[in-house]
């Protein structure tokens, strides 16, 4: 996707095909961990 700032896509693909376990947790942590590059919008409309 081009043309669109601050667009983040977050998907469970970079997981192996079969990694011998449920890779939910593995994809509530890469989503976890994607969460901490997308600014509040409370201290981002506020500056602070």
């Amino acid at each position: 996707m081009f043309g669109y700032d601050g667009l983040y896509i977050i998907d469970g693909s970079t997981i192996s095909a079969n990694p011998g376990v449920n890779p939910s947790l593995t994809i509530t942590a890469l989503a976890e961990r994607a969460m901490t590059f997308i600014p509040d919008q409370a201290t981002a409309s506020t500056g602070e």
